[in-house]
């Protein structure tokens, strides 16, 4: 076998960046202490509902499920036969519910907060935000804070309450809308498919980013001015990557100012084929799978299916069998919480139709 000398072999290779290491936030739950309390931490720096959150505000595809899932699960309307049909003084009943079933469309799962009054009676119900909620590993005890997205919740910006009780002793308490598999938080659908969420996110910033910077193109980079050391090359490469490659900057150019002609450094083009059709099946893999994880067709949101136009009969058939294992779970699920707190045959869900609704009749 040849020998390589070494002072003349100095290519380099750099790796992938490890994105699913540094970017995606497990959902791993561990004990832990905040402002003086022990609770439950959700995921990695008990940041995962954020992140979950993230993936929806940024990826279309997981966007319009959740939306197409919340108004299935709402219907063509909600009821609430409780007083005056209000669960409180600020929202509307259609208002209150659409919150919940948007909650249980990205999490799996929603809470509210339930206020008595001095009678013991319920006064009023208010949906929680699940980012800012937590528990301890017995689910009996909730703590409220707007800093558990923070590294550390301040002292005195955390409250206490305990879970729901029928028997009234509470004036203030939380109820959990969820069944936790493992651990005491929602396990959320997308959670089998956020790598799929994550590369539509890349394909969009790298097609956005390829458009603004004109061009896109791979090179390979030559230094010519000598050969540094290890620690030198790394921090060289470090930075060379962290300003030119990567989804964000896609197509830049680099400059380099140099002694003089012999020491320039030199860039060359490594020919690429066409990503297009590549592209375009990656675009497509990624969406099937977030549509698996809900147990969706794309029909169902108005996105065609391959060779195949939009009709009514496709969906039609498509929604029955979501409607069956989707959204009358869901449905169940709501109306049996809330009608624990309200009351027996107090929630009322028009099943959704195609038929237009007219509001002159």
């Amino acid at each position: 076998m040849a020998k390589i000398d070494k002072k003349k072999a100095n290519v380099r290779f750099f790796a992938l960046d490890p994105y699913l290491e540094t970017n995606i936030v497990s959902a791993k739950e561990r004990q832990t202490r905040q402002a003086g309390k022990t609770l439950m931490e959700w995921g990695d720096g008990n940041a995962y509902p954020d992140y979950i959150l993230g993936l929806y505000n940024d990826v279309v595809t997981f966007r319009s499920v959740v939306d197409g899932l919340t108004d299935y699960i709402c219907g063509d309307a909600v009821t609430l036969r409780f007083r005056d049909g209000r669960p409180n003084r600020s929202m509307t009943f259609p208002q209150f519910f659409r919150r919940l079933a948007r909650s249980r469309a990205i999490y799996r799962g929603a809470a509210v907060q339930v206020i008595r009054n001095m009678a013991g009676e319920v006064d009023s119900v208010w949906p929680v935000d699940l980012r800012w909620l937590r528990t301890d590993k017995d689910g009996s005890v909730w703590y409220y804070s707007e800093d558990f997205g923070k590294r550390y919740v301040r002292q005195g910006r955390m409250d206490e309450y305990p879970s729901y009780m029928e028997d009234g002793r509470s004036d203030t308490s939380i109820m959990a809308i969820w069944d936790a598999v493992e651990g005491v938080y929602p396990a959320p659908w997308i959670a089998a498919a956020v790598t799929a969420c994550e590369t539509e996110r890349s394909i969009d910033e790298y097609h956005l980013n390829a458009i603004n910077n004109g061009f896109s193109s791979s090179y390979f980079v030559n230094f010519n001015n000598g050969v540094p050391d290890d620690v030198i090359k790394e921090e060289i490469e470090k930075d060379f990557q962290e300003k030119f490659s990567g989804a964000k900057n896609a197509g830049r150019i680099g400059f380099s100012w140099n002694p003089n002609k012999d020491a320039a450094t030199t860039f060359e083009q490594i020919k690429q084929e066409d990503f297009g059709d590549k592209y375009q099946a990656l675009a497509k893999n990624t969406m099937q799978k977030i549509m698996t994880a809900y147990r969706a067709n794309p029909n169902l949101f108005g996105i065609p299916t391959e060779n195949l136009g939009f009709n009514q009969e496709e969906y039609a058939a498509a929604f029955r069998l979501f409607n069956r294992t989707m959204v009358q779970p869901e449905q169940r699920i709501l109306k049996d919480s809330l009608e624990r707190i309200f009351g027996p045959d107090t929630v009322i869900i028009a099943p959704f139709s195609m038929d237009t609704v007219d509001d002159s009749e």
